[in-house]
């Protein structure tokens, strides 16, 4: 008897504990070849850690946050999600390194995930504990495609993508979209993120006379191309990019090569001041483009938490209810399939800044 009160005390004691916190676990590739997405994302998820326990939590409840490296490719990412499962017992995952690897094994798991920094079409759609906070390629590749045929009159256009999942789905959405618009995609050449020569790519596509080059892939692989093409002779040729290039970066680059590019990004002119403030005093620097997507998965639990409550399933239901949730990025609700959907708009990045071709406002970089 007196054994058996005492497990049942223990178990109490263990559940007062877990009640005490929302525990987060975090895929992110912290080594490997786009470890800096990974780092970014850290640093926003570890801000608004901070942030939101420094207020005393959500409804009295803590932050407690795992992070396992999932190097960017898809058995890492696997074996981290085991390890989480089996060492931590998350509340909620922020994946953010191979999605498709480990949504499935979320679904059958019935623990809700919120990806991130993943742009495949197919991420949300995997079940109904699965939720994307990212641009994706069905909603992102319209906007440019369309302002680059409709508005700029752009008709033959070539691509250099990113041999990864998102390259593939930006490409083909953008290519669709050019088509139904009476355009023409006259040359389609890969890159990767370890290969830094483009040299091959960039002559086919000078030899194709394209009106314009669309650019698929991270910041440093365009301004890569972009240096690359100045050695050839290229640069003449009009750039339309995918909104990685929106960032101080990207306006550095158009700078140095007195030139622009076209892109998509999110319509706000401006990143919430106390968030950009509150970035820069922890890690005295801008915030980087993956950065406000860490930030914003931990604030979209916490809205979740603070509505229905913690758990797999109350966590579950309050990512599946996001309705007009104000985050950095612009206004964010939840569709049917579990897209954290904000708005789009064309975008051009100059020397001069970045111009909202909707608002006519240069993008306020603080």
């Amino acid at each position: 008897m007196k054994k058996a009160l005492i497990v049942l005390l223990l178990f109490l004691a263990a559940c007062g504990q877990q009640a005490d916190t929302v525990k987060i676990g975090v895929i992110v590739p912290l080594t490997g070849v786009v470890s800096y997405i990974g780092v970014e994302v850290q640093e926003g998820v570890l801000l608004a850690q901070e942030e939101i326990n420094a207020q005393g939590g959500i409804d009295g409840k803590l932050l407690e946050i795992r992070f396992e490296d999932g190097k960017g490719d898809s058995p890492t990412t696997v074996t981290s999600f085991h390890n989480l499962m089996a060492t931590f017992s998350p509340d909620v995952v922020i994946e953010a390194s191979a999605a498709l690897a480990v949504t499935p094994l979320a679904q059958e798991a019935q623990i809700p995930m919120l990806a991130t920094v993943s742009s495949s079409s197919q991420v949300a759609s995997q079940g109904d504990q699965i939720f994307r906070l990212f641009t994706n390629a069905d909603s992102d590749s319209p906007v440019i495609a369309g302002y680059a045929v409709d508005t700029l009159g752009f008709k033959k256009i070539a691509i250099l993508y990113v041999d990864e999942l998102f390259g593939h789905s930006y490409r083909d959405v953008f290519t669709r979209i050019v088509k139904e618009k009476g355009g023409e995609v006259v040359v389609v050449e890969a890159i990767t993120y370890t290969e830094w020569d483009y040299s091959t790519q960039l002559l086919k596509v000078k030899q194709a006379q394209p009106d314009a080059l669309y650019i698929i892939g991270i910041e440093n692989q365009i301004t890569n191309a972009m240096d690359q093409m100045d050695v050839l002779d290229i640069l003449d040729i009009p750039l339309l990019a995918v909104g990685t290039i929106a960032t101080p970066n990207g306006v550095a680059a158009m700078t140095k090569h007195e030139t622009q590019a076209f892109t998509s990004a999110f319509c706000l002119d401006a990143m919430p001041g106390d968030y950009i403030g509150k970035f820069m005093t922890k890690y005295e620097k801008f915030p980087g483009f993956f950065s406000t997507f860490g930030y914003d998965s931990v604030m979209l639990i916490k809205d979740a938490v603070s509505r229905r409550g913690t758990g797999h399933q109350g966590i579950r239901d309050g990512l599946a209810t996001v309705q007009d949730f104000e985050s950095t990025v612009g206004t964010v609700s939840v569709d049917a399939q579990g897209e954290m959907a904000f708005p789009m708009c064309p975008k051009q990045v100059s020397e001069k800044g970045i111009l909202n071709l909707v608002s006519g406002n240069y993008y306020d970089l603080g």
